[in-house]
């Protein structure tokens, strides 16, 4: 049996301009998700976790900055005894000019490529996690079309950020 956290869409440095409250709340609100993200962290220590899993949208890469990317990271950094594993979604894309390829990454973090779905065995966990990550903010691939197949041996999770509602969806229909 494995201990996991499985979060997405944080959407840390969202600006919340589209809303209707005022500038005073949307920094209220910045902070709180700055804080609960904390938190989530400080209980997957809390409770021996094995796996935190974000499923894409950790940030909003529009209004997000090197030291917000540099605080995630120490935030995340700090869990050493957890597997972190991130998929990048459609507001914090994976790509040349991503932020997650500016900072150098702790050996216990994975952030999923773009290139198809990709693989990670745990063996002490006897897991194999899948994973995708987005290059840019509309999506239509069929990340499954070379897909093998699970392991039928192992605990087999697939950490994606996708729309499984709407065959036609921009949003990685799955």
């Amino acid at each position: 049996m494995i201990r996991f956290i499985h979060t997405g869409d944080i959407h840390l440095g969202l600006q919340f301009k589209n809303v209707s409250f005022d500038r005073e709340k949307a920094a209220e609100r910045r902070i709180e998700l700055w804080d609960t993200f904390e938190r989530i962290v400080d209980k997957g220590e809390e409770e021996k976790i094995d796996f935190l899993f974000i499923a894409g949208d950790l940030f909003e890469e529009e209004y997000f900055t090197l030291g917000d990317m540099k605080r995630a990271r120490d935030t995340l950094a700090r869990a050493k005894m957890i597997n972190i594993i991130i998929t990048a979604g459609n507001h914090d894309t994976l790509n040349k000019n991503s932020l997650y390829n500016t900072l150098d990454w702790p050996e216990h973090i994975t952030i999923f490529d773009t290139e198809g779905l990709d693989k990670k065995e745990f063996t002490d966990k006897n897991t194999m996690v899948y994973g995708y990550s987005w290059d840019k903010g509309e999506n239509r691939e069929d990340v499954f079309k070379d897909f093998t197949g699970i392991d039928k041996d192992k605990i087999n999770i697939l950490i994606i950020h996708g729309d499984i509602f709407n065959r036609n969806s921009e949003y990685l229909p799955l």
